[in-house]
């Protein structure tokens, strides 16, 4: 459910918590770069790709913990850190909020936010690129069963599907419901788990949580140009291309036209208001009486 919603709204408001974004992490002397769809918005569009609708950006982890530490600064701004030490909040990565704005994102995961930008830990590794591929998959198993915890699903759906005989679907309901009531342990064991990945250091990079088996030089996220980005610049890899084709082949084609729309859910957006869990849920209700 949209609300108060245009194209070209989302986009600008998008783009000025991108600058609010910078500026913050500049003054306070953060490493950050653009990456994902970002760096090949910038470098083949030179904006946000037509029919994508985030910003991400890499930290190095120090960099990145830093930031994490600096929640209180944002308190009279505009603007809010949320990250994975917020209650509730089930990713392992920050976004920089619009607070003037409402988003929830997925409906099975009640969580507020606003418009934002991904922030993303780059962690660094010494090790061959089969053992970082190990690790990855160990936290993107770990990820996915915490992200399974925090779905609200309830009780009564795993009996339904058990009615209908739909066996699969239960077992999978069952699983997700029985995660939901042991979240606080599946929640410290990933955690536990980073602590220990993001002890090592060496000279490849990726980031734990996203796309497994691609793995970066450190230098290209250390060498870094300013590239124009809509009415502002980015910072990207000075070697984007050997970024960019690792990961995404042959970057410059662009994708057939039905692969073009955007991959996140939006479940309920207001770019005009911040308005509790309880007042969305109000506002769709009455949507779906009327």
């Amino acid at each position: 459910m949209f609300e108060n919603y245009t194209k070209e709204k989302y986009y600008h408001q998008l783009m000025d918590t991108l600058k609010f974004t910078k500026n913050f992490l500049e003054s306070h002397g953060l490493h950050y770069s653009g990456c994902a769809g970002t760096v090949l918005g910038a470098v083949r569009h030179h904006d946000i790709i037509p029919w994508d609708d985030d910003i991400d950006l890499y930290m190095p982890r120090k960099d990145y913990e830093r930031l994490l530490d600096m929640g209180e600064l944002f308190k009279g701004e505009n603007y809010e850190l949320v990250s994975q030490r917020d209650r509730n909040y089930n990713l392992p990565f920050a976004k920089i909020v619009d607070k003037r704005t409402t988003l929830w994102e997925e409906e099975k995961m009640p969580y507020i936010l606003g418009v934002f930008v991904d922030i993303f830990p780059l962690d660094y590794f010494p090790f061959s690129d089969e053992e970082i591929e190990k690790i990855q998959l160990q936290v993107y198993k770990r990820m996915s069963q915490y992200c399974q915890a925090c779905y609200h699903l309830p009780t009564w759906d795993w009996w339904l599907c058990l009615l209908r005989g739909d066996t699969e679907n239960a077992r999978l309901k069952l699983k997700i419901v029985w995660r939901h009531l042991t979240k606080r342990r599946l929640e410290r064991r990933h955690f536990d788990y980073e602590k220990w990945y993001t002890s090592f250091d060496g000279d490849k990079c990726v980031c734990a949580s996203q796309w497994m088996g691609r793995i970066f030089k450190r230098e290209w996220f250390e060498d870094l140009i300013e590239c124009p980005f809509g009415d502002t610049t980015i910072k990207i890899p000075r070697d984007y291309d050997s970024y960019l084709r690792l990961a995404y082949g042959d970057y410059m084609q662009f994708p057939p036209v039905e692969q073009r729309k955007s991959k996140h859910s939006h479940y309920y957006l207001n770019l005009d208001e911040r308005l509790s869990i309880e007042e969305v849920r109000q506002r769709i209700a009455k949507s779906q009486r009327q």
